[in-house]
This record gives structure tokens, sequence and C-alpha cells, in this order.
């Protein structure tokens, strides 16, 4: 499940599934959002393809949530049994209506959601980092691949382009205007002003 702010008013969750005794898991596409001003709950439009342990980001100014990749269906509580999506999709709040957005170059579905791990059902060895921002009209996705290796990418919704930026490491904090990494397994140890 994730939990993303969204303007000053608004939280927006998404990303359930359900799970049998056997340890199979099906994603669910509700969508909620608490008001916080009024202390109340409604329901948004369901994601047109459920998942869970998406990468999500808002965009506060446009009204906007994106959710990228993320678990369709896992087989004995095992991630890497499951269907894994390279889908996107952005979810207009007013409208309160999904649109699709190009499909990734690959599956990003192993993950932890913006940082947290993800606790209980999956092996906390099959989860890898996954966190997604929104940055001057960009978003921002951060993971790794099913061989482990980390990527970052990026997606322009003006070309509907994602395009890959080439680090080694699942995590960006953003500070005084610069995106910062460290590098894993290379000479590059150490913060990274990008």
């Amino acid at each position: 499940m994730a939990l993303v702010p969204l303007g000053e008013d608004k939280l927006i969750e998404m990303g359930f599934y359900d799970a049998d005794k056997q340890g199979n898991v099906t994603a669910v596409g509700a969508v909620f959002i608490y008001n916080l001003y009024s202390g109340k709950w409604q329901q948004g439009e369901n994601m047109v393809a459920g998942r869970c342990l998406s990468a999500i980001a808002a965009d506060s100014v446009k009204v906007l949530v994106y959710a990228v990749g993320g678990l369709i269906k896992a087989h004995g509580g095992l991630m890497n049994k499951g269907n894994i999506s390279k889908e996107a999709a952005v979810y207009n709040v007013e409208e309160d209506k999904w649109y699709p957005l190009t499909s990734m170059n690959l599956q990003l579905g192993r993950c932890r959601e913006n940082g947290a791990s993800v606790q209980g059902l999956f092996p906390p060895e099959l989860g890898s980092a996954r966190s997604a921002t929104v940055w001057r009209n960009k978003i921002f996705v951060s993971g790794h691949d099913r061989h482990g290796s980390a990527v970052f990418y990026l997606f322009e919704p003006s070309s509907g382009k994602w395009i890959p930026i080439r680090r080694r490491s699942p995590s960006f904090p953003f500070i005084k205007g610069y995106f910062y990494t460290a590098a894993e397994h290379s000479n590059n140890v150490g913060p990274v002003a990008t």
C-alpha cells in the first residue's frame, strides 16, 4: 500500500492486495482519497489494472498521481514467481480518471515503497529499493531490475518517453536544488550531485 500527499489537503492511498492462505497475492486497483480538512474518505476511480508495491509519486501543482510498475500477482508469497508490470498510469484527482502512460522498457516490481521495507508477506531479501518523485514536470523513478542491477529512469510526459539515466544507487534525495545519489560497486562511493 502506498500513501502520498497531494497538495495541502489530500492524502491518496492505493496499491492494495489480497492474499489467500497459500500466500497467493492479487493486486487490487482501489484508490482512496482522504481530505485532511474535512476528515473524510472518498473512493476514487479504481486503477485500470490493479497493482501493489509500485512506485507512486504525486504532482501537487497539477493534482496528478503517477503509478509506475508494481506487482500484479504472486504465487506462494514470493515476488519473483509473480507477474510484474511495466505499465505506468497517471490519475487525475480532479477528474477522478486514470490515463495510461507509455510502458517502461523493463519490469520494476520487487520494491520497497519510498524506501520503507515491505513487511510480512515477502522475504526482505527479495525487496529492492524503489521510489518515484515528480520534479519540474518530469517523473524520476529509481529501483532495481530482475537481475538486481540499479536503474534510474526519467519520464517526460510531454514526449511520452522513458529515458534511462546511468546511476548505481536506487535512492536519490533532493537537497537545495540537487539530486544526490551514492554509487554502489564502483569507484564513485559517496554523494554525487546530479
